[in-house]
C-alpha cells in the first residue's frame, strides 16, 4: 500500500510540474539534461516496489553528455550508450508528454524534473519510476 502511494505521489509530482511552467518542459535549455545523475529511489512495479540505495546495497549513476551519449554505472559496472529526449501522446487522452529513451536497457520513460532532480517514470509494463538527483 505504501509504494502505491508512493507511486501516486511520484505522478502527481509529474503532473504539477508538467503543468507549473509548461515553457520550461518545451524548451530543454531551460534544463540541462547533460550531467552527473545519482540514483535516490524506485517505486513501482506489479509488487509495489520501494527501493533506495541504502536498501539494496546498489548504486546508480547515469552520465548524460549534451551530444547525447550516456554512461550508466551501476555497481561499478559501466554501460555506455545514447539516449534521445522528443514528445509522445502515449494514448492517455492526447496529452503529450516529455519523453527520454535510453539505449542502455532501462528503456523509455516519461520525464519531468525540477532543477536538480530528474523523475523517470517508465510508461510501459511494470511503471517503474526512478528518481536521481544532480550531482
Amino acid at each position: 500500500m505504501r509504494s502505491c502511494i508512493l507511486s501516486c505521489l511520484m505522478l502527481l509530482l509529474l503532473a504539477i510540474s508538467c503543468n507549473k511552467d509548461k515553457t520550461s518542459h518545451r524548451n530543454l535549455s531551460s534544463f540541462a539534461f547533460p550531467g552527473t545523475w545519482k540514483w535516490v529511489l524506485t517505486t513501482g512495479g506489479f509488487a509495489g516496489i520501494h527501493e533506495t540505495p541504502a536498501s539494496t546495497g546498489n548504486s546508480m549513476t547515469l552520465i548524460l553528455n549534451a551530444d547525447s551519449t550516456l554512461s550508466l554505472v551501476e555497481n561499478g559496472h559501466t554501460t555506455t550508450g545514447t539516449y534521445r529526449t522528443g514528445k509522445d501522446s502515449l494514448s492517455v487522452r492526447g496529452t503529450v508528454y516529455d519523453t527520454i529513451g535510453i539505449s542502455t536497457g532501462l528503456g523509455a520513460f516519461i520525464y519531468s524534473h525540477n532543477m536538480d532532480s530528474l523523475f523517470l517514470v517508465a510508461y510501459c509494463c511494470d511503471r517503474f519510476n526512478y528518481v536521481f538527483v544532480k550531482q
